[in-house]
């Protein structure tokens, strides 16, 4: 799991300093990569991450970073793997506590399965759909759209069960 914001990091040393799999942008400024090549930064990256303004040299360890952590936005990412067979997961992330709904629908508009309905903290979550409808049955092949929404934040995403 990686979280939205990464501040005061060092990342030395690694074929792979981040393997961003949620579909959601990661902000990772202020971190120290080992070089001040962005083409060799770059290589240590997989997935959605804005790594600039980043250290070019390594932080004094006894510095102490008071910015926010966590979440300061809401947002709904990819569902993965795309298309699926056994199951879905589906990132999302809320900017405070607050009551969430994550729906899934057939392309008809027709509810197939509540995936969350209650109060959750801020932060980073995800829910894995098991492709079974609200009565435990086996959904059909086909498009699917998810929708997330919490507090005056909406957004929904597709996709695709393969049997």
């Amino acid at each position: 799991r990686v979280p939205s914001v990464l501040r005061a990091n060092v990342f030395v040393d690694n074929v792979t300093a981040l393997d961003n799999k949620t579909g959601l942008l990661s902000q990772a400024s202020g971190n120290y990569w080992g070089t001040a090549d962005s083409t060799a930064i770059t290589s240590l990256i997989r997935g959605a991450v804005n790594f600039s303004d980043f250290l070019l040299e390594e932080p004094d360890p006894t510095a102490v970073d008071k910015g926010e952590s966590g979440p300061l936005r809401f947002a709904l990412g990819l569902g993965y793997p795309n298309p699926f067979n056994a199951g879905v997961t589906i990132p999302f992330e809320l900017a405070y506590q607050v009551r969430a709904t994550l729906l899934v629908y057939d392309v008809l508009g027709k509810n197939i399965a509540t995936l969350v309905d209650r109060e959750l903290s801020g932060g980073s979550h995800s829910v894995v759909w098991d492709g079974l409808d609200q009565w435990g049955q086996t959904a059909a092949s086909g498009a699917y759209f998810y929708r997330l929404r919490a507090d005056d934040f909406t957004a929904q995403g597709r996709i695709l069960l393969l049997r």
